[in-house]
Order: structure tokens, then C-alpha cells, then sequence
């Protein structure tokens, strides 16, 4: 199997409206982009009190992870040269097939690998020779970034 760690400095209750998505090509791929307007009570039950809800007050560079919900991902990763996944939340590896020089391909499973904070880390002996590309498919939960806010006013 494979293992993934989350660390999550609060976890809160949302709701989240207006999804949209939409994909572009950019100069070095396909680029995925995600809008959610997100709602948030300004002040939580804790235990038997009331406090106060950091996320209420949410901006530049906090980010949101919604671990009920679930996006597809494929990533092409270079072995020893960039292994870094997209997401940290990772539920279920799809597929992993790495690509040789002669256009071969070769499958691996949960056995060749693991996650280690977020990169593929390959065990002693398996897995792609170094440089050589693989896909990885994956479901995890979407994240989306808090950006600075962007004048929309007149003048």
C-alpha cells in the first residue's frame, strides 16, 4: 500500500458555491483552474463555548482543502528529477505506467512506491531508470488557494 500524511492545522465546516473549472493550454501543458466562492461562520462551537473562526478571516497565502470532495489527476513525473505530486490529499492511486526509451511501457503498483510529504519516492531496485518519464493517476481532494483580492472599482 501506499501511505499519505495530512497535517491540518484546523479543520472547519463550509459551504462551498459556485464551482467553476475550466482547462487551458499553457507553454507547458494543460492548466487546470478552479473558482469556489466559500462561506464560512465567523464564529464556531468549541466544546461548550463560542469562539472565534481563524478561517473567517482567511486571505493570502492560507489555503482550503475540501476533503469531501474528490478530482482526477494525471501527473507526468521524470524519476529522481521532479516527483512532486499536485495535490497533498491523496485517496487511491489509479495507475502507474513509466515509458522507455523504446516507447515500451511498464505498469507499477503500490509495491514499487510510496508518498513521502508529497513526492514519489520509489523502493530500493523497481521503478523507472533515472529520467525516464511515468504517469501517475490519482484521485484527491481539490485545493484551492486564498489570492489577494483584485480591485474591481472604478478608477
Amino acid at each position: 500500500a501506499y501511505r499519505v500524511r495530512y497535517r491540518a492545522p484546523l479543520i472547519v465546516r463550509g459551504h462551498g458555491q459556485n464551482l467553476a473549472g475550466r482547462k487551458d493550454i499553457g507553454e507547458y501543458g494543460e492548466i487546470d483552474h478552479r473558482d469556489m466562492s466559500l462561506t464560512l461562520p465567523r464564529r464556531v462551537r468549541v466544546g461548550s463555548a463560542w469562539e472565534e473562526n481563524p478561517a473567517y478571516y482567511a486571505g493570502y497565502p492560507d489555503r482550503f482543502v475540501v476533503l469531501d470532495a474528490r478530482v482526477k489527476v494525471h501527473q507526468v513525473l521524470y524519476r529522481g528529477e521532479e516527483e512532486a505530486l499536485l495535490y497533498a490529499y491523496v485517496y487511491r492511486v489509479l495507475s502507474c505506467v513509466g515509458m522507455e526509451k523504446d516507447y515500451s511501457t511498464t505498469a507499477y503498483t503500490f509495491e514499487d512506491f510510496v508518498f513521502e510529504e508529497g513526492r514519489v519516492v520509489w523502493l530500493p531496485g523497481r521503478g523507472p531508470r533515472a529520467g525516464r518519464p511515468y504517469g501517475i493517476t490519482y484521485l484527491a481532494a481539490p485545493e484551492f488557494y486564498v489570492f489577494r483580492g483584485l480591485h474591481q472599482g472604478p478608477g
